[in-house]
C-alpha cells in the first residue's frame, strides 16, 4: 500500500544524512576548537536524526504490513460470512421437507400397525358364523386374508420408503447443520477487532453466527 515515491523519498533522505555524517566526520578530523565542537554537535544531531528516520521508516513498513494483513483478513472473513449464509440457507431449506418426512413416516408407521391389526383380527375369527362353511364362504375368507396381507406388505413397503426418505433428509440436515456450526465458529474467531465493539469486531455489521438448529 505504501507509495514507492514515499519509500524512495525516505531512502534518499537517509542516504543524504548518511553521506553528510561521513563528510562531517572526515572534516572533524581536521578541525580544532570551536569549529570542532560545532562540527561534533552537528554530527550528533544528524546521527539522532538518522536514527529517527530509520525508526520512522521501519514503523511505516510495519504499519503498511499490518494494513495489508488486515485487508487480507477482512477478505477471508467476508468469504467465511458468505459460506455461513449459504450453509444457513441450506439448513433452513431442509427443515420443512425434513418435518414433512417425519410426519409422513409417523403416518406410514401407524398405517402399518392398523393393517397388521386388521389382518390379525381377521385371522383370529376364521369363519365364526358357520360351522360348515361353504366353498364360497371359504373362498371369500381366503380372499379377504390375501387382501389384508397384501395391504400389510404394501404399507410396509411404503413405510420403508418413507423411512429411507426421512433418513436421507435427516442425514443431509445433520451434515449441513454441523458444517454451519463449524463455519460459524471459524467466522466468529476470524472477525477483525473494531474500536466501537472490540468483542464483536467489524463482523458486527453483518455477522452470521446464530445456529439454525
Amino acid at each position: 500500500m505504501i507509495s514507492m515515491r514515499l519509500v524512495e523519498a525516505f531512502s534518499e533522505q537517509i542516504a543524504v544524512i548518511t553521506k553528510k555524517i561521513a563528510t562531517d566526520r572526515a572534516r572533524l578530523a581536521k578541525l580544532q576548537g570551536e569549529e570542532a565542537a560545532l562540527c561534533g554537535i552537528e554530527i550528533q544531531t544528524l546521527e539522532k536524526l538518522l536514527t529517527e528516520y530509520d525508526a520512522a521508516q521501519n514503523a511505516l513498513f510495519a504499519a503498511d504490513g499490518r494494513a495489508v494483513e488486515t485487508v487480507a483478513k477482512f477478505k477471508k472473513w467476508r468469504t467465511l460470512v458468505l459460506e455461513c449464509r449459504r450453509l444457513k440457507e441450506e439448513v433452513a431449506s431442509l427443515g420443512p421437507p425434513l418435518q414433512r418426512a417425519e410426519e409422513e413416516l409417523a403416518l406410514a408407521k401407524h398405517a402399518v400397525i392398523t393393517a397388521q391389526s386388521d389382518l390379525s383380527n381377521h385371522k383370529s375369527r376364521p369363519l365364526q358364523d358357520s360351522d360348515y362353511p361353504t366353498v364360497e364362504e371359504t373362498a371369500k375368507w381366503n380372499a379377504r386374508s390375501e387382501l389384508l396381507e397384501a395391504v400389510v406388505q404394501a404399507r410396509i413397503s411404503a413405510r420403508t420408503a418413507k423411512q429411507d426418505t426421512f433418513g436421507e433428509l435427516s442425514a443431509r440436515h445433520g451434515t449441513a447443520a454441523r458444517a454451519f456450526d463449524s463455519a460459524a465458529f471459524t467466522e466468529r474467531v476470524s472477525r477483525l477487532p473494531g474500536p466501537a465493539a472490540p468483542e464483536r469486531g467489524v463482523g458486527e455489521l453483518n455477522p452470521v453466527s446464530e445456529s439454525p438448529v
